[in-house]
């Protein structure tokens, strides 16, 4: 680069954003330091031109990394999955007469990989006021498991499974 003398200083350079003018005598230093060495960069959105910041800032789901061998900045973006799949359907657990009851759900089209699964029981076990937790277990492309389980055991203070109980379930994959 050719030895080149900058400008003079102002001793005060007025800049107009939203909130009126203000005065800043080092940005005309840094624009012309930027011009000199190089390091000015014009960034732009859909083709139009943004006025120049001392910094970028990439917000997720953005990334930007470093690539000095390309002598670059490479932006990143996570995209989701090019497809997935949805299946849901309701099992009904038989009732057990005892705190625990079980069945197996396989799925009507496998997955390509383990999926995520959601189980919600709509009915009782004994009444509405029969604790219960419901949970998926043996979870594979193929199919899961429901557990049923009544919060008080039945050595606990007598809560089975008397009714046959609807288990909505949903798979995403």
């Amino acid at each position: 680069m050719p030895n080149q003398t900058p400008p003079p200083v102002p001793t005060q350079s007025v800049m107009t954003n939203t909130q009126g003018l203000a005065t800043r005598p080092w940005i005309a230093w840094f624009t012309t330091l930027g011009q000199l060495f190089g390091f000015n960069q014009t960034i732009e959105a859909a083709g139009t031109a943004l006025p120049q910041e001392l910094a970028l800032n990439f917000l997720s789901p953005l990334t930007a990394t470093d690539n000095p061998g390309n002598g670059s900045t490479d932006i990143g973006y996570a995209a989701p999955p090019a497809s997935y799949s949805v299946q849901f359907g309701t099992e009904n657990v038989v009732a057990t007469g005892n705190d625990f009851g079980q069945s197996i759900v396989n799925f009507p089209t496998s997955f390509s990989d383990i999926p995520k699964v959601l189980v919600n029981p709509t009915s009782y076990p004994r009444d509405a006021n029969t604790p219960l937790t419901c949970y998926a277990t043996n979870i594979t492309a193929n199919g899961f498991t429901i557990n049923l389980a009544c919060a008080v055991p039945t050595g606990g203070g007598g809560a089975t499974i008397d009714n046959q109980i609807a288990v909505d379930w949903v798979a995403i994959g």
